[in-house]
């Protein structure tokens, strides 16, 4: 495969240019702004219009346009038959994001922007995450939520050290730039610890296992060391939130917030069921949720409960139905099959070590899945896109060369 053509006479360099770092600040700044990453990403269509009326062999196929068509199609069948469709269609605007794959390749065309682009990004969660940690312990918070909730911060803090993981183990590097790597991700894992998310870390646990059975055996080693770490100098409420992370009240002795939690999401699991029955093909649509979810449990112990349904395969059934989860599954499995094969083919050099960053990241997500509606939440979801971007220039790029 070639790479996309960064030297083409039709699109003028400056429009390049500021393309990239629009699309740069859109996965940047949604660490700290969704408001920010969404102006990006407007300036970046419309400068991705423009370089496409200028040469539109720029748009090039990832191999992934089946899965794609076939989700959008599902949700339009969802949206149209939804309970609340006018809501359903304005929810349903995120699958716009799905462009962040297209905007990648044109953005970071060779392995030398690519590189530049990722340290950029470890540079800024590395920052951010700091001035969380202080914020957190100047505002004595009970869970780290400063620029986002505390969910969406752990899942985006999730994805990035999977993905940085295998670029810090890569061999051949000088230890300046090991350095620079490990020193970049300790404080994006000790503010993903104080999220208190069980489910990012269990997405994280898993992704890092993946990449230490795969290619890395040091990987291990680090997740020996974390755990290590956590088990030695973890407060009572952490440790808490670990031991009981799948007890339910019925095993406990007593019931204390964390087995609530999990009681929620398991009543949540079985509701999420009982609205795909009654709505089988193409779901109730993914709006007002909390109000169709009261009509199948009217009083929950939580206010929020029900809101989404905690667990992004079965919210998917329950809001797009068969037909909708089956077009998200298919997507799913086509974008881990382009990551395993691109990762077994290029495995020796840096395309191998970008898809393997983004193949955990990516089981990661779907790990974290079960226990949160992931894929519905805007921060995500660029994340993932990102990857799946990168992974698609990786599979076009020439090794040789910075």
């Amino acid at each position: 495969m070639t790479e996309i053509a960064a030297d083409s006479t039709s699109v003028p360099s400056w429009l390049r240019r500021a393309f990239a770092v629009a699309v740069a600040v859109q996965v940047a700044g949604m660490l700290v702004s969704i408001a920010l990453s969404s102006i990006a990403f407007a300036v970046a269509c419309v400068l991705f219009l423009a370089m496409a009326y200028r040469d539109r062999d720029i748009i090039a196929r990832t191999g992934l346009e089946l899965s794609f068509a076939l989700y959008l199609l599902a949700v339009l069948l969802m949206c149209i038959f939804a309970l609340y469709p006018g809501e359903a269609f304005h929810n349903s605007r995120r699958v716009l994001l799905i462009a962040v794959v297209y905007f990648i390749p044109v953005a970071f065309p060779d392995k030398a922007t690519v590189l530049r682009f990722l340290r950029v990004l470890l540079l800024a969660a590395a920052v951010f995450s700091i001035i969380e940690i202080i914020l957190f312990y100047l505002e004595a918070q009970d869970r780290l939520a400063i620029f986002q909730h505390y969910m969406t911060s752990a899942g985006m803090k999730m994805m990035l050290l999977l993905l940085f993981i295998p670029l810090a183990l890569k061999p051949g590097m000088s230890v300046r730039e090991r350095s620079g790597w490990l020193a970049g991700l300790l404080p994006i894992v000790f503010s993903l610890v104080l999220t208190e998310t069980r489910s990012a870390w269990l997405g994280f646990l898993v992704g890092l296992v993946v990449i230490g059975i795969l290619e890395y055996r040091s990987a291990i080693a680090v997740l020996a060391a974390i755990l290590l770490v956590f088990f030695l100098a973890a407060p009572p409420k952490l440790m808490e939130r670990v031991t009981h992370m799948f007890t339910t009240s019925t095993e406990a002795a007593q019931e204390t917030a964390t087995v609530g939690s999990n009681m929620s999401r398991i009543r949540m699991i079985r509701t999420g069921f009982q609205i795909w029955m009654d709505y089988p093909l193409t779901g109730v649509g993914d709006a007002h949720m909390c109000e169709i979810y009261r009509r199948y449990v009217p009083h929950p112990k939580d206010p929020a409960e029900g809101c989404h349904l905690h667990n992004t395969y079965v919210h998917i059934l329950a809001t797009h139905g068969a037909l909708g989860a089956a077009a998200v599954l298919f997507m799913f499995f086509m974008i881990g099959k382009m990551e395993w094969n691109l990762w077994r083919r290029f495995r020796r050099d840096t395309r191998g070590t970008i898809a393997l960053g983004a193949l955990a990241a990516f089981i990661g997500f779907l790990v974290a899945g079960l226990a949160e509606y992931n894929f519905g939440d805007h921060e995500i979801l660029v994340l993932l896109w990102t990857t799946v971007g990168l992974c698609v220039i990786a599979g076009r790029m020439k090794e040789s060369g910075s």
